[in-house]
């Protein structure tokens, strides 16, 4: 008996444990893993930028899937680095310090969330924040894209709302974060390793 609640208890701890990633694959389709399942977020890669900031790596896509335009951008830090804030906090701050969001569901280390920018527009995110080292998302979803992504990785059939009509991003748009030294090292996002144990 002993042994058949130490498995159950195990599997449960499993199960919680799931995680999710954002990836780009050989073929160049921005894939998001979960539990066992991969949905394909955007099958074609537009262009591409690489930012070094020596102690942070930024690598920026603009992607296509179904005529629609998103971008992908997937930040890690030097070892010897971290970022300062949680992931909602460090999104907000990339997004020129945004303020105003509405989190729209939430699964393992992925949020949905809309995010009101300084500039009134309002971008749908995805986030996938799983160590202190390494932040993914992407954005630029419409309303019935981020609907339907969510409601394919739900739990439950309850209906996916969303607060507001998202901003539509084009092929001409550029990148909506704002990426400058100031942000990087004086807000700062990313701060050296923090040796827990030490003072």
């Amino acid at each position: 008996m002993k042994k058949v609640l130490f498995l159950i208890f195990i599997g449960l701890f499993l199960t919680a444990c799931q995680t999710s990633s954002l990836s780009i694959d050989k073929s160049k389709a921005l894939n998001l893993h979960y539990n066992s399942e991969q949905l394909v977020v955007a099958d074609k890669i537009l262009s591409n930028n690489y930012i070094n900031y020596k102690d942070l790596y930024v690598q920026q896509y603009k992607m296509q899937d179904d005529g629609a335009t998103l971008f992908y951008e997937a930040l890690k830090t030097d070892l010897s680095y971290e970022f300062n804030y949680t992931g909602l906090y460090s999104v907000m701050l990339i997004f020129d310090d945004a303020k105003e969001y509405e989190i729209i569901y939430r699964r393992n280390n992925l949020v949905f969330l809309q995010l009101k920018l300084k500039s009134k527009l309002i971008v749908n995110i995805m986030y996938q924040f799983s160590d202190t080292q390494i932040l993914s998302y992407t954005y630029g979803f419409t309303n019935a894209k981020f609907k339907s992504m969510i409601q394919k990785i739900k739990d439950t059939d309850d209906a996916v709302i969303l607060a507001y009509e998202a901003t539509t991003i084009t092929k001409a748009t550029k990148a909506l974060t704002n990426w400058n030294d100031e942000m990087v090292y004086f807000a700062p996002l990313i701060t050296p390793l923090r040796v827990k144990g030490m003072n």
